[in-house]
């Protein structure tokens, strides 16, 4: 069909209506392939409808193509009608279910209140009144509903079939320039701001920022340190290492690999969705180990496949003899769902034991950090893309989709790791804390864990513990409270070494902002 007919199009125009411009070539695509007038309109009807279905709105609601503006209105509306809605409230739990309601009616997830608490708990009032000042809060509207946008709008891009190796790999062109422009935006405040100690230091958040793990070239070394420590200590038990791949099944996965043709099997499912499934899958798995008294320590990874689908991939160390029975419970959980299709016994788990005469542990998970982070050190990505360019795609991949690039397996905490690291001395501590601070100092992982504990140590008798302080005004003893009307936390170095000694780090700083 070359053209919309004239008498279609009006109806074309209010099927296009909600959609983002950027996606109407593609839309219209489609809709001039189509063999016959009657097969077109039937396209995009079904088009809209499925993709309101999979978002959860209605064909007539929706609408994918706000501006940043149109959101913060959006976000005002909702802070609004949240405290309109509280005012009218009996008690403060009628107005947080009230609240609630106003929240999913924006597909959105309210902030939810620890069950294992009581009504006369005095943290389960914190946490409510913390969850309602959330709820008639702007700006936490405004995080939540550019979140949703940004899948909503991915989600399209992906039942368009427009992300794959052939097209836009790991995540649509939209996305990408939607996350360059966000860094760029961070970048532009993050240099304006300044902030002040009482020591009377100097910094702007960017000089702060390139100091600690968000620097990427820093969040690298840190893992690739880390991961060595844990190759280090199975070195010296005589641990055994596997780099385990798990996949999702085929429903999950939109584009075929090799033609980039719809997948006829997918299920409308996104990243979101395999990443659920994955995590899942994952949980139960551990449990059978702990059940078996199997546990394992090491990394976990999880990155895109072409099309976007998630996959993980894990370097776990074992003693030699739950080694077997360690790949037979994971392989037997991961074909649990589909485990009869083609293809499935060969591609959802695949196993790779390490062989330490033949390489390093840490070299077999090296790429994948590197290809996740920033793409230093590849010559080209898996499927032969510049690696620059697939490290920021994969960047807003995970960006977009809230999806966790890595993951500690066992072992002692990197918290108390990152705050020891910053203690600049301990003198006055114990000489057990003295050792894990050295430790710590020095950057090597596999005597920080064996100081902290050993691998297995219970997180509860591990001599160093993260502690968390309510702040009180020193002149009239109340707590200070955040944006959200929350009480305010700070996290300082809890020592437990016979009884406990706590550590204090507070800064007091004060902000300037300077306009761009």
């Amino acid at each position: 069909m070359p053209a919309v007919h004239p008498d279609d199009k009006q109806f074309v125009k209010g099927q296009l209506l909600g959609f983002p411009i950027a996606f109407h070539p593609v839309i219209m695509a489609g809709y001039t392939r189509c063999k016959t007038r009657f097969d077109a309109n039937t396209y995009i009807r079904h088009l809209r409808r499925d993709i309101a279905q999979k978002i959860g709105v209605h064909a007539s609601e929706l609408n994918l193509d706000f501006s940043d503006d149109g959101l913060k209105q959006l976000a005002c509306t909702g802070a609004y009608f949240c405290r309109a809605a509280g005012k009218s409230a009996a008690s403060a739990e009628l107005k947080y279910q009230q609240q609630c309601q106003i929240v999913l009616a924006h597909r959105l997830n309210f902030p939810k209140i620890p069950e294992n608490l009581s009504e006369s708990d005095p943290k389960f009032q914190m946490s409510l009144q913390g969850a309602i000042g959330r709820m008639e809060n702007e700006f936490w509207w405004l995080t939540g509903l550019r979140r949703k946008n940004a899948q909503d709008v991915e989600t399209l891009a992906q039942m368009l079939g427009m992300v794959h190796k052939h097209k836009a790999i790991y995540c649509s062109d939209f996305m990408l320039h939607r996350r360059r422009m966000q860094l760029w935006h961070q970048s532009q405040m993050l240099s304006h701001t300044v902030v002040i100690n009482q020591a009377g230091q100097r910094y702007t958040l960017q000089e702060l920022c390139e100091k600690n793990v968000s620097n990427p070239e820093l969040r690298k070394a840190e893992l690739m340190v880390r991961m060595r420590g844990f190759e280090d200590i199975s070195e010296h038990f005589g641990h055994r290492g596997v780099f385990l791949t798990m996949t999702c099944p085929s429903r999950y996965h939109s584009v075929l690999n090799r033609s980039g043709e719809r997948n006829p099997k997918w299920q409308n499912l996104t990243a979101l969705d395999g990443q659920q499934y994955l995590c899942t899958t994952f949980a139960r798995i551990r449990s059978k180990l702990g059940r078996e008294e199997i546990h394992p320590y090491g990394f976990r990874v999880a990155e895109p496949h072409h099309d976007g689908t998630p996959h993980w991939h894990l370097l776990l160390f074992v003693p030699e003899y739950q080694k077997d029975r360690l790949i037979e419970i994971f392989r037997d959980y991961c074909l649990q769902e589909d485990g009869s299709e083609k293809g499935a016994e060969n591609s959802r788990l695949k196993v790779v034991e390490i062989d330490s005469s033949r390489g390093s542990a840490t070299g077999y998970i090296a790429k994948y950090v590197s290809k996740n982070i920033n793409g230093q050190g590849l010559d080209s990505g898996i499927y032969g893309e510049d690696p620059l360019e697939a490290a920021a795609r994969v960047d807003a991949w995970a960006s977009c989709w809230r999806i966790r690039q890595f993951q500690q397996i066992g072992g002692a905490s990197v918290t108390v790791w990152r705050e020891l690291r910053r203690l600049k001395s301990s003198e006055s501590l114990s000489e057990t804390c003295r050792k894990i601070h050295r430790a710590a100092d020095c950057g090597n992982w596999q005597d920080y864990t064996e100081q902290m504990g050993g691998i297995w140590c219970k997180r509860s008798d591990r001599p160093i513990q993260p502690f968390y302080q309510l702040v009180f005004d020193s002149e009239t003893g109340e707590c200070h409270l955040n944006q959200y009307r929350d009480a305010f936390m700070t996290r300082l170095k809890g020592i437990l070494d016979g009884g406990r000694e706590v550590i204090t780090r507070i800064w007091n700083w004060q902000i300037e902002r300077h306009p761009a």
